[in-house]
């Protein structure tokens, strides 16, 4: 209670309210009443805020996050909020406020910021071979704090015997000066599966994206989407009855022009290890003429953390999407869902789960997943911020094929419970300097026939 009255004073611009609980025994009645002599002290004011430690960062990518302002009355609930800004960038370890009195102004004090910067940027290459591929090349690079400007930059390549994927992206989060987002992202992809029995077909395919992202409340954001696909389908003689359907209703080359917009709520205290708050978003799609595809998508996600108690806590999340063609056209069969991996259903192989044509998983239209966590701590590193385990369930499916294969929609928004695919393990996260490294042990629950296994799997990256 103390506390709770000394806080709510701070938010009033009283930085050195005290409260003291006076007790009054009454010996009859074997009660205790409580007063509280409140002294709220003189108002304050923060005359200048300083900020340290961001040696990588410029001074203004973490002065704009502080709702707290230079030269207004010291309020407690904005500067815990201005914190949370910070921790929600991924950018810093550690950030720590301290107020410093300015001497002769009994009035007025500054507000010492230091943060601790985390590495924000990540570099990997890879070189392998394969009897299918031959010789692998695969690279990237990434910067989400590009040249200290809170900028976000990436490029992928990955080249072998199958083709080549080129990806380059940049988002600019403070676009406008009041925070509206702007990002690009541009791909190439040439793949060539005729060397394949399960996959016989060559697909080259470019495009791109921009979005703007729009602040609508305090955690609420909004972000609308603008994009431009081409893609080129060749068949082979040995082509499956998926690729031959696909090629029939569009022909070899089909383009799609995409309009898209994203609701987003973030409350969560950090968007790598958080430890309470809630995320959720509804996302909307659609390909749109002049475009030869027709479908429109809707996808809901939501996360939610909550402290259990100083080193564990508890996480519930779930998704649901579905994809729909219109206009007497099918989704084609690159735009489906697909399930299984370290990220969806440890256990499962990754994009195994679903129906198989010609003993190729094709996914489906519709994709349901829910996930049930507790997070912790290594033991004997629980002050480090760059370690995480978790216990998890998880339990998922994706269904519905008879649309990109020339019948109708499916009708069916829900699996049956025979159906899921449920999971369990332990899983670990490290931000290591050589890059974040994601494990998981799983054993699939209920597991059918047909469906692949991993135990174990991973991932990771290199962090400069």
């Amino acid at each position: 209670t103390n506390s709770a009255i000394a806080n709510k004073l701070g938010d009033l611009g009283y930085a050195f309210a005290n409260t003291t609980p006076v007790p009054t025994v009454d010996e009859k009645t074997r009660e205790v009443a409580l007063n509280f002599e409140v002294d709220p002290g003189r108002k304050v004011y923060i005359r200048r805020i300083e900020i340290t430690g961001n040696d990588r960062s410029r001074d203004y990518v973490v002065r704009r996050q502080f709702r707290q302002m230079e030269g207004s009355l010291y309020n407690g609930a904005q500067i815990r909020r201005s914190k949370e800004r910070l921790q929600q960038t991924g950018f810093y370890d550690k950030i720590d406020t301290k107020t410093v009195p300015v001497p002769g102004h009994p009035d007025q004090m500054n507000l010492d910021v230091h943060v601790s910067e985390r590495p924000t940027g990540s570099f990997s290459l890879g070189v392998g071979y394969s009897n299918a591929q031959g010789i692998l090349f695969n690279g990237s690079i990434s910067q989400n704090n590009f040249m200290g400007t809170g900028n976000a930059l990436s490029f992928s390549a990955n080249v072998g015997g199958l083709g080549t994927a080129f990806n380059l992206s940049y988002t600019d989060p403070y676009f406008t000066p009041d925070g509206i987002s702007l990002g690009v992202n541009l791909y190439r992809n040439d793949t060539n599966l005729s060397s394949l029995a399960v996959a016989p077909y060559q697909e080259i395919d470019y495009g791109a994206t921009g979005t703007l992202g729009i602040p609508i409340m305090q955690y609420v954001y909004d972000y609308m989407s603008l994009g431009y696909s081409n893609t080129t389908i060749n068949l082979t003689s040995d082509s499956t009855q998926i690729y031959n359907s696909y090629v029939n209703t569009f022909g070899n080359t089909a383009s799609a022009v995409t309009v898209g917009n994203s609701l987003v709520y973030d409350s969560r205290n950090s968007p790598i290890f958080p430890t309470k708050g809630f995320y959720g978003s509804l996302d909307l799609k659609a390909a749109v003429p002049p475009g030869k595809l027709k479908w429109y998508k809707a996808e809901v996600k939501a996360d939610y953390y909550h402290p259990i108690t100083s080193w564990l806590t508890g996480g519930l999340s779930g998704r649901y999407g579905f994809i729909n063609g219109y206009g007497g056209k099918p989704v084609p069969f690159f735009n489906n869902y697909y399930l299984g991996g370290p990220t969806t259903l440890p256990g499962y192989q990754t994009y195994s789960l679903g129906e198989q044509i010609d003993g190729y998983p094709v996914g489906g239209t519709r994709e349901l997943l829910f996930n049930a966590s507790l997070y912790f701590p290594l033991p004997g590193l629980e002050d480090n911020h760059n370690f995480r385990m978790s216990l998890f369930a998880a339990s998922g499916w994706v269904y519905g094929v008879q649309s990109y294969l020339g019948g109708a929609n499916s009708t069916s928004y829900f699996p049956s419970l025979g159906e899921m695919r449920t999971t369990a393990g332990v899983g670990f996260l490290w931000i290591s300097p050589l890059g974040p490294l994601r494990l998981s042990l799983a054993i699939p629950l209920d597991k059918k026939p047909g469906d692949l296994t991993q135990p174990l799997q991973f991932t990771v990256g290199n962090n400069f």
